[in-house]
């Protein structure tokens, strides 16, 4: 799944500057509205009490991403006020899977189970991305654009005997500012 919505939060981060080249690492955390659904429809032949049967499940899910955080490495260049920069860890978040699912079995008995389920589960996976930063008028106060790519894995519960799992993926870019808190000069 390919959720949409928006988010907010906060970070923290310790760079060291080498010349043109930055090196760091960035923690953050935000709570989030994203969501996305998706329904899908299985058919599959088998064995039955009586003859060959047809298995059909159906699912109509909706996953949301409650909120996320990661810890992150960060290289990047800089030159005259700019700094590009790469990104990439470690993330973490909740997702809800919300939604209902049927198991069909056809033959002469034409069998219909329905269900409904409803769980969360704080899933794990990598964030990779990149951006750009740029120092403001004050010097210790910077603005910048970041897009992130954010792979959960499948996510999934049990319900009933069945299992109902997707995907998720995130696509994200945010806009931030950041304070500069230097150590003084001895």
């Amino acid at each position: 799944m390919h959720p949409d919505g928006f988010i907010g939060g906060g970070q923290f981060g310790y760079n060291l500057q080498s010349n043109v080249w930055l090196f760091g690492f960035e923690t953050d955390f935000q709570g989030s509205a994203e969501e996305d659904s998706s329904g899908r429809l299985v058919g599959v032949l088998g064995p039955c009490t009586v003859g060959t049967c047809t298995y059909f499940a159906t699912s109509n899910v909706t996953a949301r991403l409650n909120w996320f955080g990661t810890v992150r490495g960060r290289v990047g260049l800089i030159w005259d006020g700019w700094l590009i920069y790469a990104t990439g860890g470690f993330a973490y978040g909740e997702v809800s899977l919300t939604g209902r699912a049927s198991i069909a079995e056809t033959n002469v008995l034409n069998v219909f189970i329905p269900f409904r389920f409803d769980a969360s589960t704080v899933a794990t996976g990598g964030a990779v991305g990149g951006g750009i930063e740029r120092t403001t008028w004050w010097n210790n106060v910077t603005w910048r654009v970041e897009y992130l790519y954010l792979d959960f894995g499948s996510v999934g519960e049990r319900f009933n005997g069945g299992r109902v799992s997707t995907d998720f993926t995130d696509n994200i870019v945010r806009f931030g500012l950041n304070i500069k808190l230097s150590t003084p000069p001895p």
